[in-house]
């Protein structure tokens, strides 16, 4: 009979330590975003011969990697480019 106490106490131990042990959130969708957009910027840029880190790191200066950014004199998306420009370039 103790034996079987110890067990049962043990298992609900055990059952309540696994229910507060949390697994990795998922991703947000920003995460998810900013993984598509770097893996797009390494591939653009070695097919393009560019160094991508600064290509990189000039986007995220750019808009943090937000698609909706728009700068205070009307640059718009990823790149910032001002709407004639984006126009222009298709």
């Amino acid at each position: 009979m103790r034996r079987f106490l110890r067990a049962t106490l043990i298992l609900f131990c055990v059952a309540g330590w696994a229910a507060t042990a949390q697994a990795d959130p998922p991703p947000s969708a920003k995460q998810r975003l900013i993984g598509k957009v770097c893996n797009l910027i390494e591939a653009h840029a070695v097919g393009n011969g560019l160094p991508k880190d600064f290509f990189a790191r000039l986007i995220w200066k750019e808009s943090r990697f937000d698609p909706n950014a728009v700068s205070p004199v009307g640059a718009e998306g990823i790149a910032q480019f001002m709407p004639g420009t984006a126009k222009m370039r298709g």
